[in-house]
């Protein structure tokens, strides 16, 4: 810190060489260091330190050996935040991205301080604060998407610097896979710029009038859920009412962040981001879809749109033990203060769904609604299963594929171990005479109130033969379908009622 409270901060960037370590890490992990660096200002909310020590992590993944390499942790792709006026509200993210896209988790960790990892010891925070709450500001933190927000109030929050460490975790298939720590000192201070309508405020931004997925009405939220194949269009809408000394209007720019971003916007679609169809803007006061650049500096009048634009597709969907993916976006308002711009910083997540099985008894679904539909059993084409629903007549793994025109998406497997077990016997009975059946077969089926049911016949590919509708009586309804044009072999028969269904094996010989 220098006199004035006014903060400075260098940025030195140390790379090695590459290193190639073989080898499994212990369920601990392998800890990667750096200490000795010096030593660090005195921090308002935690005591001692002399020795900084920054530290991360890898883990093991299903056994492998880390040569070759299976994961590239998160990196943070926004600079850090030094100085932050007190009296508003501020919004950051440290923008954490995975080019794996492996899930990643935020919290706050400790500070520490030592020389070698053995040595570490955590920087006890003082009595006001504690490893949850480093700020003063009422400090909140979404643990899913990296957003923080404190609003650090004139009067109650007192000056000074303090310091934080935000920990990311990285999951791939529900196991830990890498550990990332990020080091930061923060200031507050009350020197801000004082502008002609009193003191400078962030600029705004508001969310998209996403519509809701049931009703269709807008629904105005920065998170959003669809199926690969959709294509996600939101207008957001920014403004800066701060009015300069000289009588003008602030400068606000809109900077985004994210790995599924375009960079480059001369080509038409725009491309290089990680895994294209890239995500981009375009003007909304053009016919569409016309492009703009990522940075948006609106001037009169003070409140400007653009529309966010991202065709999802097979691409999006990535793990192979999730059938959806979450991609987050952040835009990052600045104003043109100084010397401490006010910042205003929000995340859009994005969910991209695949296709997933839903098991009922021996009656597998999905509600995937784009493209045209496959079923596989244990990777072979299930014949005729094309539709949303199929019944399990083999023990195996099952999986649906969605083709959706320029790429194809596969359901993570379902494993069925069970057929034909799924009965309500204190409700209704079905049984079948004679059972190897040869030209012809009965169907009785005993209930305890008369309803409406549904009676199916499938293969034992899980292909349907017929589908009628029948009417149950109170007590016995007898059947007795045409079977004669069956080949021999084994069938499912399947009753669906509002009261259950129930399933049995037909032999025809």
């Amino acid at each position: 810190a220098i006199p004035g409270n006014y903060q400075a901060v260098e940025e030195f960037i140390f790379q090695s060489a590459p290193i190639v370590i073989s080898g499994v890490p212990p369920s601990t992990g392998w800890v990667f260091y750096w200490d000795n660096i010096c030593c660090s200002s005195p921090f308002n909310n935690v005591s001692g330190g002399s020795n900084m020590l920054l530290r991360t992590k890898m883990f093991a993944y299903k056994g492998q050996n880390t040569n070759p390499c299976y994961d590239s942790s998160p990196y943070f792709a926004e600079k850090p935040a030094s100085l932050i006026c007190i009296g508003y509200a501020f919004n950051y993210n440290n923008a954490s991205f995975d080019t794996d896209q492996d899930s990643l988790y935020y919290g706050w960790d400790y500070a520490l301080d030592g020389t070698g990892w053995l040595n570490a010891v955590n920087l006890n925070f003082d009595s006001l604060y504690s490893v949850n709450n480093p700020f003063p500001g009422n400090p909140k933190l979404d643990s899913l998407n990296g957003q923080f927000s404190i609003f650090p109030q004139t009067g109650i929050s007192p000056q000074g610097n303090f310091i934080s460490v935000m920990r990311v975790e990285s999951y791939r298939c529900n196991q830990k896979i890498a550990e990332v720590y990020r080091e930061i000192p923060i200031g507050l201070t009350t020197v801000c710029p004082q502008l002609a309508t009193g003191t400078n405020t962030p600029p705004h931004l508001f969310p998209p009038p996403f519509p809701d997925p049931i009703t269709g009405a807008p629904n105005s939220s920065f998170e959003k859920t669809v199926y690969a194949g959709d294509t996600v269009i939101g207008t957001f809408s920014f403004n800066d009412l701060d009015i300069n000394l000289n009588g003008s209007f602030q400068t606000a720019v809109l900077d985004p962040l994210g790995n599924e971003f375009a960079s480059d916007y001369l080509t038409s679609p725009p491309g290089n981001c990680d895994r294209p169809p890239c995500a981009y803007f375009t003007d909304v006061n053009t016919p569409f879809p016309v492009l703009i650049p990522p940075v948006l500096t609106p001037a009169f009048p003070p409140q400007t749109q653009v529309r966010f634009f991202w065709p999802t597709s097979c691409a999006h969907i990535v793990n192979d033990c999730s059938s959806k993916n979450t991609y987050n976006f952040v835009l990052r308002l600045k104003d043109d203060a100084c010397p401490t711009p006010a910042y205003n910083t929000q995340t859009l997540s994005i969910t991209v769904e695949g296709p997933s099985i839903i098991a009922n008894g021996s009656t597998l679904s999905t509600i995937f609604p784009n493209g045209t539909l496959q079923w596989y059993l244990n990777g072979n084409v299930i014949i005729g299963a094309t539709g949303n629903n199929i019944v399990a007549t083999v023990v195996g793994n099952y999986t649906v594929v969605a083709d959706l025109g320029n790429c194809q998406v596969s359901s993570p497997p379902y494993n069925q171990t069970v057929v034909g077990l799924n009965e309500l016997e204190s409700v209704f009975n079905l049984q079948i005479f004679p059972n190897p059946a040869t030209n012809s077969v009965s169907i009785e089926i005993s209930a305890v109130k008369k309803e409406e049911g549904v009676l199916q016949m499938f293969d034992i590919s899980g292909r349907e033969m017929f589908s009628t509708v029948v009417q149950l009586v109170k007590g016995k309804t007898t059947l007795k379908p045409d079977i004669k044009m069956f080949p021999q072999g084994i069938y499912i028969l399947k009753l669906i009622t509002n009261s259950g269904e129930v399933d049995r094996k037909l032999i025809l010989e």
